[in-house]
């Protein structure tokens, strides 16, 4: 019997890779907000039935984030400076 190889994984970014995310999404935890445009560094990848990128913000997106969306993160005991999102939300940031 031949046993076929196995593709080795691989994913569309690495810890340290600048990211940006896609225009159509919306943040998970406030559906109403879009995170369009925002960018950010990958700082942790979780990797399961589909693979997803902790994403620390980049000082000019703080920089432009309003500061109800901050409030509100600390009302909501969730951190504004980043957040978990799927690869298919990201592309590069050149």
């Amino acid at each position: 019997m031949i046993w076929a190889k196995a593709e080795p994984f691989r994913r569309a970014f690495s810890v340290g890779t600048c990211v940006r995310v896609k225009t159509h999404v919306m943040d998970p935890d406030f559906p109403g907000l879009s995170l369009g445009g925002w960018a950010g560094e990958v700082v942790d990848v979780q990797e399961g039935n589909a693979t997803s990128y902790l994403v620390r913000w980049s000082r000019i997106t703080l920089q432009g984030i309003h500061p109800a969306f901050r409030d509100r993160c600390e009302m909501d005991d969730l951190c504004f400076d980043r957040i978990w999102l799927m690869e298919t939300d990201l592309e590069p940031d050149f």
